[in-house]
């Protein structure tokens, strides 16, 4: 079997930052569209000026005070969507938070860099600074 240097083998495996940086060219690439429809039980089919899918009744955090906000569904539900969204939304108010994830790269590859993570649903205009790190 033949060895493979440094070299090549960093051309095949991208560094944690090169993979952030591709990720934003995704994001910026795609037109960035809001969740929350204001229309009250809407089911997140599109509508009138929402002529794309959105945020369904059911993915909107709940009203009033809260401490713990669980959401319960299965494969492709919403959940990921439904917390970047409250995330990002709430580092307007406190720019702390915490996500939580079995690894950190699961949180890092899911959660903020996924295609439902906190970049992907975050506007141009508003993009958290996103240093990613081991």
């Amino acid at each position: 079997m033949d060895e493979i240097s440094d070299d090549q083998w960093r051309r095949w495996v991208p560094t944690a930052q090169e993979k952030a940086l591709n990720a934003l060219r995704e994001v910026a690439e795609n037109k960035w569209r809001p969740f929350y429809c204001p229309r009250p039980k809407c089911n997140g089919l599109p509508h009138d000026r929402w002529g794309f899918p959105h945020a369904r009744y059911d993915q909107h955090p709940p009203k009033g005070s809260w401490l713990v906000w669980l959401i319960r569904g299965g494969r492709g539900s919403g959940k990921t969507r439904s917390g970047a969204e409250w995330s990002r939304r709430r580092t307007q108010v406190s720019p702390r938070i915490a996500l939580v994830a079995p690894t950190g790269p699961a949180a890092r590859d899911i959660l903020v860099e996924g295609e439902s993570g906190i970049l992907a649903c975050s506007p141009p205009d508003d993009r958290p600074q996103w240093e990613p790190s081991k």
